[in-house]
């Protein structure tokens, strides 16, 4: 995270992955749901489209506000690239830790 104030700048353990529409966040299974800046009916076809999506356990999704009206298939082949994503990178930190 960036520095604030007189704070410095901060590492986590929470990693996200933003896609096009989507925001993965691999270790955090609570966190998820639909952008803050999303609202009214727009809001609920968001949620509805995030509930047709299989999200793996123990993993968290953010739909962002270009993901609004959006199709499921796109929102899907959206998770499918960031998963990818994560194996990839998962593979590596597997890789380099050994």
């Amino acid at each position: 995270k960036e520095e604030r104030g007189n704070k410095g700048a901060a590492l986590t353990t929470f990693i996200s992955l933003a896609g096009r529409y989507l925001v993965l966040m691999p270790n955090n299974p609570r966190a998820g749901g639909v952008s803050r800046r999303i609202e009214g009916d727009d809001r609920s076809e968001a949620r509805e489209a995030l509930s047709a999506l299989q999200i793996p356990t123990g993993m968290g999704l953010i739909l962002r506000t270009a993901g609004v009206n959006k199709t499921v298939d796109e929102l899907k082949w959206d998770l499918e690239y960031l998963l990818q994503l994560w194996q990839a990178q998962d593979q590596l930190g597997c890789a380099i830790s050994r």
